[in-house]
């Protein structure tokens, strides 16, 4: 049975899986599902249509699936679906969708900080973490393992490739980070996330092969289309175990706002 504190207030459309905590103050109205060991500790907010999958903790003054800050809403929404193993720390919020077919969308084993930020339509995948204060704009795109810093901004429509990193301070990107890329200041890739490829197991060579895609793209005068050539080559003369190159220019080939420049050393007010 689901444990229910006497001051919560849940509205007779919610439906709770066994084992789920909702603790004190808590207010929980609308279509709302919440799965197996999910606990909402105090104080928290959550409006439906929303589904929050397994064993998430949202923690004081969380809000989830209220009206999104967009001038033209005008109320279809898809709502939010949230997955497994998430923590969600003291006023973090996730807005519904402005679609009637697609919910925002958090996945599994994200990490948002305080005061983190999700904007309508957002999809982040899995094992993301958004640091405190932390904003992504509606629409934006996070994949697997990315990780945005303390107040750093994610302007609307940008998407982040797989393991890619953007510092804090008030970074902030219009434009799409690739994957395994790092970002610093106002729209400037910095270099390769080399910790976070290490950590990931990625192999020497592998890496060094990446360095070598990174330099033909960003740091060596070429267009766009020619140096994605250039890596295709490289792709086609090593045969198979170029994954990560491949994703990098898939990546780049499907961006619609473009690719924030590499700005060697730059040091610039944040």
């Amino acid at each position: 049975m689901p444990d229910i504190h006497p001051t919560a207030i849940i509205d007779q459309r919610v439906t709770l899986a066994d084992g789920v905590s909702v603790g004190p103050y808590c207010v929980v109205s609308g279509d709302v599902t919440i799965g197996t060991g999910t606990r909402l500790i105090g104080h928290v907010h959550v409006k439906g249509p929303t589904v929050l999958g397994r064993e998430n903790v949202l923690y004081p003054f969380v809000c989830v699936g209220y009206e999104p800050q967009d001038l033209k809403y005008a109320g279809q929404t898809a709502g939010v679906v949230v997955g497994d193993r998430n923590q969600l720390r003291e006023g973090a919020v996730v807005h519904c969708s402005t679609s009637a077919d697609q919910p925002t969308t958090v996945g599994d084993d994200c990490f948002l900080m305080t005061n983190s930020h999700v904007g309508h339509d957002s999809l982040l995948h899995n094992h993301v973490t958004l640091v405190t204060g932390a904003v992504l704009g509606g629409h934006a795109v996070l994949h697997d393992n990315t990780f945005v810093g303390g107040n750093a901004g994610v302007h609307q429509f940008c998407r982040m490739g797989r393991m890619s990193f953007m510092g804090g301070g008030g970074a902030s990107i219009s434009k799409d980070l690739p994957p395994f890329c790092m970002a610093d200041y106002k729209n400037a890739v910095t270099g390769l996330n080399l910790v976070g490829l290490r950590r990931a197991g990625v192999p020497r060579p592998a890496i060094d092969r990446l360095r070598a895609a990174f330099k033909l793209f960003f740091a060596s005068g070429h267009t766009v289309p020619n140096a994605l050539q250039k890596i295709d080559a490289m792709i086609a003369e090593n045969g198979e175990g170029d994954d990560l190159l491949r994703e990098f220019v898939e990546f780049v080939r499907a961006s619609k706002k473009g690719i924030v420049p590499y700005v060697r050393g730059r040091k610039q007010e944040r």
